[in-house]
């Protein structure tokens, strides 16, 4: 577990004017890749939201941010889907174990989608501490649209995806480069299969009968 060293109480309003309380998620996973920087470099990097956001493809930052509390937006696109979930999500840090947790929830009218998820990371070196491996545990649950059509496995898929671009974006900044635009939505389409694109629009049609 997560040592909590700076936390939002549950009762704290969101962006909508929500708690952001725990929560059981329906379905995790863990992913894990490896940086070429040292453990107190990624993790200091992590405390910094904004440039966090920035290395995230399709997500932006709303309202006034602290170290404890983002608010923001993340635009996703599954198929024939669109979807722009604006939220807010608590951050704890744990600067002696170098390991974090961040609870977020967000919503997405057009599409009447919501979600709930959950991020815990550890940081452990290696490489005789000049680099860093990152171990991440996700959970999360998914209501509306997208969970019908958004299966575990290829939830794990897309964030796999998403995870890439983050730690590709990650290293750069840590690099003094430039990393790839944010501002792009999350695509999908080429890890979703043919199959579930027709589902999709299927769904879609029913919706609109």
């Amino acid at each position: 577990s997560v040592a909590k060293t700076t936390t939002i109480a549950d009762e704290s309003p969101s962006a909508d004017g929500l708690a952001i309380p725990d929560f059981t998620p329906s379905a995790h996973f863990e992913q894990r890749f490896d940086v070429a920087h040292p453990p107190q470099r990624v993790f200091a990097f992590f405390g910094d939201i904004a440039a966090v956001a920035a290395c995230l493809p399709g997500a932006s930052l709303t309202g006034r941010q602290a170290p404890e509390r983002a608010e923001g937006a993340i635009r996703v696109r599954i198929g024939p889907i669109v979807a722009n979930f604006h939220g807010a999500a608590r951050i704890e840090r744990d600067p002696q174990a170098l390991s974090g947790r961040i609870v977020g929830i967000g919503a997405d009218r057009r599409s009447r989608s919501s979600t709930q998820g959950e991020v815990r990371y550890r940081l452990t070196p290696i490489e005789e501490g000049d680099a860093t491996r990152v171990d991440l545990w996700i959970g999360y649950r998914l209501k509306g649209l997208l969970a019908q059509v958004g299966r575990a496995g290829l939830v794990r898929d897309f964030a796999a995806r998403m995870i890439g671009d983050f730690q590709r974006n990650l290293d750069a900044r840590l690099s003094s480069a430039a990393p790839q635009a944010a501002a792009t939505p999350l695509n999908g389409v080429a890890m979703l299969l043919a199959a579930l694109r027709e589902r999709a629009k299927r769904l879609l049609r029913r919706m609109r009968r």
